[in-house]
């Protein structure tokens, strides 16, 4: 299928808030066979939601001018959190203003410096404002999407012609194993029972594949045994690990038996080589903010691009609809409350509730996601821009029909383009 070409040549960038639209949609039956592909061949089973798809026709498309401020803004934001980890890693108080569990801040200590590079992702959740582009959040322990990414742009891609796609981050970020890799035996651990995590492990695990790495997945720390900074998985015949790749989120692990040996992931040793490092959990909380003013990494770039940030007390007796309530650790989405989506009685106790426990939670002001005009209806974009070891990579892109980016929202690939040059059907913000 090729793209339509638009009405009018002459709109120009300004026709476009944040310079983003929607391009043509895919013919139901192409995305029909996009979708098989996805589950029978990437390991993608997660395409429908009570039995109604969640692959967006209509792929995202966003000016490269556009494109290449939002990768300047996250590869900068991505430098200024990797400072304060090194800062905030030698302070307990602001560990344990953040929420970090204690038993995580013991482990942290003399972390301050890696012993070998290590590999570094984070993804940096952007949304289209009328006042431009504001940061939800980041997702810097285990961001996921690597698939949707990478496959389903690169599938797309073969159905349209025309259409240039960002860097894979699938593969940006396996080059960084690669070139970190003092072995070619990888272990992935991800949390049992949550399916969207095992798809990201298997497509990692696969991608590392075709570069000849042999992968194990685990579902527990148990199943490793560690010696001097040495992993070695349990099952017979043992089989030293050379990269543990956890795509476990740390909090979870702190939850966990002392039996199970989640802690000798972090206790060091640069034999096994463990991906994400145990700091990410200081740039993972959502409390970070609350770290400014005592802390003298000012990190502009990071704190100019996200909403006002305070303490759950803070905001009592202030107009609900304005504000929004996250656990300090929410990766899932799970603990995302909007005041305007809750009653006076329930926003009453999940307030009391965070007053009381202020280490948990973190109140953000409120921002109204721009909308575009879709074939199904109004959704609002969210624009997670991945940076691996310090480069912009990619995108993992998602259309909600809410403001909150959950379970239900749709799933699209980015691409790239000149409007005005390239000539696309403009299917504007609102």
């Amino acid at each position: 299928m090729g793209v339509e070409t638009m009405q009018s040549q002459t709109d120009s960038l300004d026709a476009f808030p944040c310079g983003l639209t929607l391009g043509a949609p895919l013919p139901p039956t192409v995305l029909r066979a996009v979708e098989r592909e996805l589950n029978l061949r990437h390991a993608k089973w997660d395409t429908r939601v009570g039995n109604v798809s969640v692959l967006s026709p209509e792929p995202v498309l966003m000016h490269n001018r556009e494109w290449r401020w939002l990768c300047r803004q996250a590869e900068s934001a991505s430098r200024e959190l990797l400072a304060l980890e090194q800062e905030i890693v030698g302070r307990n108080d602001l560990q344990e203003l953040l929420g970090i569990p204690v038993n995580l801040r013991r482990l942290l200590q003399g972390k301050s410096q890696e012993a070998r590079p290590v590999v570094r992702a984070f993804r940096f959740d952007f949304h289209p404002t009328a006042k431009g582009w504001m940061l939800s959040e980041v997702n810097s322990d285990v961001p996921g999407g690597y698939g949707e990414a990478s496959t389903l742009t690169s599938l797309y891609g073969q159905h349209s012609s025309g259409l240039v796609a960002p860097p894979d981050p699938l593969v940006i970020w396996a080059d960084a194993v690669e070139s970190v890799a003092m072995g070619k035996v990888v272990a992935l651990l991800y949390a049992p029972g949550f399916m969207e995590d095992e798809q990201v492990v298997r497509s990692q695990a696969k991608e590392l594949g075709r570069r000849g790495f042999q992968t194990y997945l685990i579902q527990s720390p148990f199943a490793l045994k560690w010696n001097r900074g040495r992993a070695v998985l349990r099952k017979s015949p043992a089989t030293a690990i050379d990269i543990l790749v956890r795509f476990y989120q740390v909090e979870w692990l702190t939850q966990l038996p002392v039996w199970t040996g989640w802690k000798g992931m972090f206790h060091g040793g640069n034999d096994t080589l463990v991906l994400n490092p145990v700091v990410s959990a200081i740039s993972e909380s959502k409390r970070l903010p609350l770290c400014w003013p005592y802390v003298s990494e000012r990190a502009s770039a990071f704190r100019d691009l996200l909403p006002e940030t305070c303490e759950p007390a803070n905001i009592v007796g202030m107009t609900r609809e304005d504000w929004v309530l996250k656990a300090a650790y929410s990766n899932t989405g799970d603990d995302v409350h909007l005041g305007a989506s809750k009653t006076a009685y329930e926003w009453s106790n999940l307030l009391g509730n965070a007053v009381r426990q202020p280490r948990r939670w973190v109140a953000q002001r409120r921002f109204d996601t721009s909308e575009l005009c879709s074939k199904g209806g109004l959704v609002k974009p969210c624009v997670g821009v991945y940076v691996i070891n310090g480069c912009a990579a990619g995108a993992y892109v998602r259309l909600s029909r809410r403001q909150v980016t959950d379970g239900y929202a749709l799933e699209a690939p980015l691409f790239l383009s000149d409007f005005e040059e390239d000539g696309w059907i403009a299917n504007r913000l609102g």
